[in-house]
């Protein structure tokens, strides 16, 4: 979804540290981004998977840290919880009530929605509403989420937005060697079949 060519980012709602949550409108993203340098930056999202799949492979931005609140309720509160949507995760925490001018959204593209000026407005309120209860749930969270876990969190994520393979190059020089001799051998009973020297 994130690789195809149709995705496009059609804004996004930004909190920087104790400020409040502002719209950030899908073409002026990048350019917004660029002020932070990743190594010096934590983003907290409610799907980190998504958001910061899409931050380094959209925008070439990995931060320094990740911490994602949906997984932390989910860890701290998951076997209370129906799920751990926002809009479950919100109420039981009791930090805001998650509307639903996405309903009204779905399927349509930044242009569409910027042709009905009310809809648009509703969408960008929505998104920040959004972030400022997913702020509110991280504030309520982190002090019960312990030091290692942010650790183990931050990593799990990291091996999807940034993904490595770690190849055993011994093994797969042996497996080369095995299937060139496995060939010549195939090679030479046809050929011996044949009658071929």
């Amino acid at each position: 979804y994130i690789l195809d060519p149709r995705f496009e980012t059609i804004g996004c709602a930004v909190k920087v540290d104790d400020g409040p949550s502002t719209w950030v409108d899908g073409p002026d993203f990048g350019a917004w981004l660029s002020q932070f340098d990743p190594a010096e930056c934590t983003t907290v999202t409610f799907n980190a998977l998504f958001d910061n799949c899409i931050l380094a492979w959209k925008y070439g931005f990995v931060p320094s840290r990740m911490y994602c609140s949906m997984r932390m309720a989910a860890a701290l509160h998951g076997h209370k919880l129906s799920s751990v949507s926002l809009a479950n995760v919100g109420a039981y925490l009791q930090v805001g009530s998650k509307g639903h001018a996405i309903i009204h959204a779905k399927g349509k593209r930044r242009s569409d929605l910027m042709a009905d000026p009310y809809q648009w407005q509703s969408y960008k309120d929505y998104a920040i509403n959004d972030n400022n209860m997913n702020a509110a749930i991280f504030d309520r969270l982190i002090p019960d989420f312990p030091e290692a876990e942010r650790r183990v969190m931050d990593r799990v994520l990291r091996a999807a937005v940034e993904p490595r393979f770690m190849i055993d190059k011994d093994m797969l020089r042996k497996h080369l060697a095995d299937m060139e001799a496995e060939h010549q051998a195939t090679m030479q009973a046809i050929a011996n079949h044949v009658g071929c020297p």
